[in-house]
């Protein structure tokens, strides 16, 4: 699967200040992109102190981090302004990212059955590498098995080279 042109080149509202563009950050980095339906709910908050506190080795990993949330972006500031979150935050509201991977979020009330959080690592040409979905009730999205996944993988490739 792979993201549209429309859905890389919009700018979109960030907490690291002014727009993201997904194609400028995918010229420099792959994007692991973290999905979750409410930004203050306690999985959340968990997920996005993991990734905060990994930050090195995805740095290592040549991934930049991405958190999306339906909410609104003013919210989201608060959100990162709260937990100390340095790696950019951005509203599903506008980007509408979760119907281009196709996952129904649990914060759109038109949605069932509901995606609590999810997990997608994209490459530097916008393709879905992996993507990782976690329902309401069920299992929640373990940040730092999926980072641990990414260490595994990059070194089955140096191995097999």
């Amino acid at each position: 699967m792979r993201l549209t042109k429309e859905i890389i080149t919009k700018r979109i509202p960030s907490t690291i200040g002014g727009n993201l563009i997904l194609r400028d950050q995918l010229s420099q980095h792959k994007v692991l992109l973290i999905f979750f339906a409410f930004a203050f709910e306690p999985n959340s908050v968990v997920n996005l102190c993991q990734t905060q506190a990994r930050l090195e080795d995805l740095k290592e990993l040549d991934y930049l981090p991405v958190g999306v949330c339906p909410e609104n972006i003013f919210a989201l500031n608060f959100l990162s302004l709260s937990l100390n979150i340095t790696f950019p935050l951005v509203s599903d509201y506008q980007l509408k990212l979760s119907d281009e991977l196709g996952l129904k979020l649990a914060g759109d009330t038109d949605y069932s059955p509901k995606v609590r959080e999810a997990a997608a690592w994209l490459n530097r040409d916008g393709l879905v590498e992996d993507l990782r979905c976690f329902e309401a009730g069920h299992n929640m999205l373990d940040v730092d098995g999926i980072i641990n996944t990414l260490w595994d993988e990059r070194c089955d490739r140096c191995e097999g080279q």
